[in-house]
């Protein structure tokens, strides 16, 4: 059996240079760390740049970085604007934001997220969504995981937690508190928790009454007498009232910052909004950003977006 070599290492000095050209000496281990998170920070940053080689360079007091692309007015900007960005960005010595992603589909929010420039680590308990979401190739960090128990991190680790699925799925009020103490856990404390739910009346009304199936829901026990559903594994969803969320807060010991809808009247009137006119929907969408914030409006609509801050 023969030995495979990267091709790489039998053009090194020929046709080809080191991607990495300085001496370590004592701090070899850090510059070589270093130069890892340049390249993972630059390949996700630049994703739609076709980037095919990024060579640095070290002197004794300057770190040199040349970025090899196929589409440079990309990385460049109108006027050099996206360049001189860049230039900020890396010099800049603050550290990027941390962001958890708990029960993370195949990547929606958090392949985004890390295109961006943010430190993203994502869990997700499919195993077929987790290949989905690693398939992308992007920078996000992803692991199989339950949002109950994230024992792979530890306390304050993140400045971001993002709950955009569990609480979708969870069919209890302690499983759902577990969930929320398990993410303010490992944000650290002024760090900030993003939570969505699946809204109570949304349900009632377009599926128990819209689509006719409210006595077989009374028949069946999944609504209580003042119309609160009542759900199990075999429902797939289960949904709140703006006082269960309330109540999850309290008791998880959370400080709300703002509680929106992200579409409001927006799913009753799906039909109607498509046949709009360009114009017409964006004069919706100004409605809507002018009223998501409204506590008339929470209740009834599909989901909302709890933002929160672990004062702890």
């Amino acid at each position: 059996m023969g030995q495979k070599v990267n091709p790489i290492s039998n053009r090194l000095g020929i046709i080809r240079g080191w991607d990495s050209n300085w001496y370590g000496g004592n701090d070899y281990g850090d510059s070589l760390l270093e130069d890892s998170k340049i390249r993972k920070y630059l390949n996700a940053r630049l994703a739609k740049a076709s980037v095919s080689r990024i060579v640095i360079e070290r002197t004794l007091k300057l770190v040199t970085i040349t970025v090899c692309t196929a589409r440079p007015g990309i990385i460049i900007g109108k006027g050099g604007q996206e360049v001189d960005k860049l230039k900020e960005e890396s010099e800049s010595d603050e550290k990027p934001i941390r962001i958890l992603d708990i029960g993370a589909g195949t990547g929606r929010y958090s392949v985004p997220l890390a295109n961006e420039g943010y430190d993203v680590s994502a869990v997700e308990l499919v195993k077929h969504n987790l290949g989905l979401l690693k398939a992308k190739n992007s920078s996000v960090k992803a692991y199989q995981g339950n949002a109950l128990k994230l024992k792979r991190f530890s306390d304050g680790e993140f400045d971001m937690a993002l709950l955009f699925g569990p609480m979708y799925h969870l069919f209890s009020h302690e499983d759902k508190l577990k969930a929320l103490m398990e993410a303010k856990r490992v944000v650290r404390p002024g760090g900030i928790i993003l939570v969505a739910y699946l809204m109570n009346e949304y349900s009632v009304i377009t599926y128990a009454f819209k689509e006719q199936h409210i006595m077989e829901c009374l028949d069946e026990g999944r609504l209580t007498e003042d119309y609160h559903t009542v759900s199990s594994k075999k429902d797939l969803y289960d949904y709140m009232r703006t006082e269960d969320i309330a109540r999850l807060n309290s008791e998880a010991g959370l400080t709300r910052i703002q509680i929106i809808s992200p579409d409001g009247a927006a799913n009753y009137i799906r039909p109607y909004l498509n046949k709009l006119t360009d114009e017409e929907f964006g004069e919706f969408i100004k409605y809507h950003l002018s009223t998501c914030e409204r506590a008339d409006m929470l209740g009834a609509a599909a989901h909302t977006l709890d933002i929160l801050r672990n004062e702890a």
